[in-house]
């Protein structure tokens, strides 16, 4: 678990589910900017992370596709002009790459 009691990796794991709870209660789309929906992304990326060293492969699965979906709204936003949301594809590559190694072409397929 690279060094990292069980028990650092679950707290870790409920406060990241704690901000995005809170997120979920407090924020509108609509007036997230770019670097707000870059922070979500990077949290669900986060958490599956240590889903992943807790071995809890479903909500690994649940957090790998919310970040692919997110992911491919702020890339959409971007094709479409939005300036808020604009992202370039060197933006995203770690984000691509954990999402790579953790879901199969087929999940890819059903989270998009």
């Amino acid at each position: 678990m690279n060094g990292l009691s069980s028990s650092s990796l679950r707290k870790a794991a409920r406060l990241y589910e704690l901000y995005i709870v809170l997120q979920d209660e407090h924020s509108h789309e609509d007036e997230k900017s770019r670097d707000a929906s870059f922070f979500d992304l990077a949290i669900a990326n986060n958490l599956g992370i240590v889903l992943v060293q807790l071995d809890r492969p479903n909500k690994t699965k649940q957090f790998f596709h919310f970040s692919l979906s997110a992911l491919m709204l702020l890339l959409n936003g971007s094709r479409k002009g939005s300036e808020r949301h604009s992202i370039n594809i060197e933006d995203v590559d770690g984000f691509l790459g954990n999402l790579s190694c953790t879901m199969s072409s087929a999940e890819v397929a059903a989270a998009a």
